[in-house]
């Protein structure tokens, strides 16, 4: 790092991502002073360590054989599980030495420090929540929410006839059913059902003993009841008059049911809130055109990645759906996948979080092909003449926001009218 750099870091002062340490702690246990911060940093957003700064950002310097000081720090590196990755540079400011530790967000969290998980809580180090460390584990790709076994709920808690009808849609080979043809619903064999959703590709049943459990995906595509078992699986909608949410909505509800239930409910919320323009394509012969304020395809879309690739471990959260007099909003618990960013949506690349929600999905015909639907989106949008939809993403959501149309219909229709040029 230059100088420069490290005088910025110095002047912005402790905080979520840096941390200062006036000398090497000489006496308590090291490895867990020094590496609690290590592991910390990594398992959050990385971060920097500056030995030889104070907690008022003086620098005092490092005193001792510096070399040393950066073989222990390797060192408390190695003592993390799984390993810290870390680079060490010595930087001379004012006269004085400093240690400058770059601790860049790790790849495989949740890393520990004495079987200790640690994170980064503005300036301060803390333990992790247990559902943090689900979190950690989810964005490494080690754990995936929807193959969590349901223990509380049995076999009988999901819709026996929905299961047979999924099934039925797929090809035969599908299924491993021990060569056994399928066999119409009607003539169903509740066991052999059983062995059938027991044995299936997708992780939809975990068996312990006698008990038959569903998975999270299970419940979500096919629950008798599923907010019962997943509280947090339901969709809010509202309709605020103006442009933002200081008023009281002209109309709200909650949905709540199987995936494609939610789906289905939320795109009728939208639908019957949607205004539509009309417009005369010709003053002598007046023929009304009426133009949608939103491509119903593209809201679709957008309202089936929110509950489809949404993070469900997030308990105290859910899908939301926001329409304002300028625009229509989707909020979903969760950011992107680990390895995709914003710029890659509508360039193919796919990751999912639900992988075996999204593939049942896209079997029973619900959801574009994979890594297409953002391109869909993008085209319906340009077809109605509206502006592009916009992604904004962080580490707790991913909003897809689709701009009215009407309100750019009138302006033009209005500019048309009364010879208004630009």
């Amino acid at each position: 790092m230059t100088i420069d750099e490290v005088r910025e870091l110095i002047t912005r002062g402790e905080g979520p991502t840096i941390e200062f340490k006036r000398e090497w702690p000489q006496r308590g246990d090291v490895t867990v002073k020094i590496g609690s911060e290590l592991v910390a940093f990594a398992n959050t957003q990385g971060g920097y360590l500056l030995i030889g700064v104070d907690d008022n950002g003086l620098v005092v310097g490092v005193t001792g054989d510096w070399q040393k000081l950066e073989e222990r720090l390797m060192g408390l590196c190695r003592a993390c599980s799984p390993p810290v990755i870390l680079t060490v540079e010595e930087v001379n400011l004012e006269g004085k030495s400093i240690l400058v530790a770059h601790v860049p967000e790790g790849q495989d969290k949740p890393h520990r420090v004495r079987d200790i998980c640690y994170v980064r809580v503005g300036s301060t180090v803390q333990h992790a929540t247990r559902e943090e460390e689900r979190w950690m584990f989810q964005e490494s790709g080690e754990l995936l929410f929807e193959r969590t076994p349901l223990w509380e709920a049995a076999y009988e808690d999901l819709d026996a006839a929905e299961i047979r009808r999924y099934f039925e849609r797929r090809s035969p080979e599908a299924i491993l059913n021990a060569g056994r043809p399928l066999r119409p619903f009607d003539t169903a064999s509740p066991t052999q059902d059983k062995e059938l959703v027991e044995q299936a590709d997708l992780p939809l049943v975990v068996r312990r003993g006698d008990q038959l459990a569903p998975t999270v995906a299970a419940m979500l595509l096919f629950g008798r009841r599923p907010q019962y078992f997943l509280p947090q699986a339901f969709v809010s909608a509202a309709r605020f008059p103006g442009l933002d949410l200081n008023v009281t909505a002209i109309d709200r509800d909650t949905f709540r049911g199987t995936v494609d239930e939610l789906i289905e409910q939320s795109v009728a919320f939208v639908r019957r809130n949607m205004r539509t323009a009309s417009i005369l394509e010709n003053e002598k012969l007046p023929r009304r055109t009426d133009i949608p304020e939103y491509p119903l395809r593209a809201v679709r879309e957008a309202i089936t990645n929110a509950c489809v690739h949404r993070d469900y471990s997030r308990w105290s959260q859910e899908v939301a759906i926001r329409m304002f007099d300028d625009r229509l909003e989707t909020l979903s618990p969760g950011g992107l996948v680990r390895g995709m960013t914003v710029q890659d949506l509508g360039t193919g690349k796919y990751a999912a979080r639900n992988p075996s929600l999204a593939e049942a999905m896209r079997e029973m015909g619900l959801i574009e092909r994979f890594g297409t639907g953002i391109r869909m989106m993008r085209r319906e949008m340009e077809a109605l003449r509206s502006a592009p939809p916009i992604f904004v993403v962080d580490e707790n959501s991913f909003t897809a926001t689709l701009p009215a149309r009407e309100l750019e219909l009138w302006r033009n229709e209005g500019r048309r009218r009364y010879g208004v040029r630009d």
